[in-house]
C-alpha cells in the first residue's frame, strides 16, 4: 500500500471512531453529529500539521506524504464547516452573530475565517497570482488556526474529569500536544541542519 493511501485510510478509521463514539455519549443525534464534526476536523488537521515535522525528521520515508497534504488540509476545512453549519441551526437559529456570543465560539469564528482564506489560497492557481511571498504568509497562518482550534476545542470539552471521561477527547488533546512538540522539534531540526522549506514541508 502506497503511504498516501495508508494516510487517507488512517483518516478515514480515525474520523469513523470518533464519530461512532461521540453516538454513545448522547441520546441526541444532532449533537453527537455537531461534536463529530468539530472533532474529526481538528483530528485532521493535527494530521496535516504534523506530515511538515515528520519529513523534516525523515524525509526518504513521510516525503511522498507531502503531495497529499493540501487534500488534508481542505478535508479539514470541510469537517469544521460543517460543524458550524449543523451548531448555527438547532442551537442559533441561523444567526451568525451568536457565533461571538462568548469566548469559545470567538475562537472558532476567528479560526473559520482563517481556515476559509487558506483553503481558498490552497491552490497553486493562488500562488502564482499572490506571489509566493505573500501566499507563504498565508498559508502559514495554518499555526493560528490551529492554536485557536486547540483552545476552542479544551474550552469546550465536557468529559475530561475523572467521573466522566471521554476517551475521544482525551485522545485528541494527547494528539494535539504530540502536534506541538513534533512542530517544536522539526523547527530546531531544520535549522539546525539548514533544511529548505520546500523539504520541511512549510509549502502547503
Amino acid at each position: 500500500m502506497q503511504k498516501s493511501s495508508f494516510l487517507f485510510l488512517l483518516i478515514l478509521i480515525g474520523s469513523a471512531l470518533l464519530a461512532a463514539y461521540q453516538t454513545t455519549l448522547t441520546d441526541s443525534p444532532n449533537q453527537a453529529m455537531v461534536r463529530a464534526m468539530g472533532l474529526i476536523g481538528f483530528f485532521i488537521l493535527c494530521v496535516s500539521l504534523m506530515i511538515g515535522p515528520l519529513v523534516v525528521l525523515n524525509a526518504s520515508f513521510f516525503a511522498p506524504l507531502l503531495e497529499p497534504r493540501r487534500a488534508v488540509g481542505i478535508a479539514a476545512f470541510v469537517f469544521a464547516a460543517m460543524h458550524v453549519l449543523l451548531m448555527l441551526g438547532p442551537y442559533f437559529n441561523y444567526t451568525p452573530a451568536a457565533l461571538v456570543a462568548f469566548l469559545p465560539l470567538q475562537l472558532g469564528a476567528a479560526m473559520m475565517v482563517l481556515l476559509v482564506a487558506l483553503t481558498i489560497t490552497s491552490c497553486d492557481w493562488a500562488q502564482k497570482k499572490l506571489g509566493t511571498p505573500v501566499w507563504k504568509t498565508i498559508q502559514r497562518t495554518n499555526y493560528i488556526v490551529f492554536v485557536l482550534s486547540f483552545w476552542h476545542f479544551v474550552l469546550l470539552a465536557n468529559g475530561l474529569n475523572a467521573d466522566k471521561l471521554n476517551m475521544s477527547e482525551a485522545a485528541l488533546i494527547l494528539l494535539g500536544v504530540i502536534t506541538v512538540i513534533l512542530q517544536l522539534v522539526g523547527a530546531w531540526v531544520r535549522h539546525t541542519r539548514g533544511t529548505p522549506e520546500a523539504i520541511s514541508g512549510i509549502k502547503a
